[in-house]
């Protein structure tokens, strides 16, 4: 009986994992780094080989750094267009002025609205 049960956990857990979808290596992946203006930087990632999707992604937090973010590396190995910022504010909490950090997703966003190129206006 315990046999079986160690048997199906062990199917289980390889479906999900075929489910969820085996990540490309990291390997194969492009980085370009972003400068976004008022200090605002951000990394580009997307995958090197193969299609990569017409949806892209931006993460971004007040005061951490979300260019290594786990979410930022994770959808580009999954064949998503990502951009990790960190805002002008860096580290500084008593600096952050949610009006400017609207300033830097806007950047972002241009900048992946027009096909990872120089921000313009929409």
């Amino acid at each position: 009986m315990a046999k079986w049960r160690i048997l199906s956990t062990l199917v289980a857990s390889f479906l999900l994992m075929l489910s969820v979808g085996i990540p490309h290596s990291v390997a194969q992946l492009i980085t370009e780094e972003v400068d976004l203006g008022d200090g605002a930087l951000g990394r580009y990632r997307a995958p090197a080989v193969g299609p990569v999707s017409h949806i892209a992604f931006l993460a971004i937090h007040r005061t951490s750094d979300y260019r290594n973010h786990a979410s930022s590396t994770n959808l580009a190995d999954r064949g998503f267009g990502t951009l990790g910022i960190r805002t002008r504010f860096g580290n500084s909490e008593a600096a952050v002025n949610f009006e400017l950090i609207a300033l830097d997703v806007r950047n972002g966003i241009r900048f992946l609205k027009n096909g990872k190129g120089t921000p313009t206006s929409f």
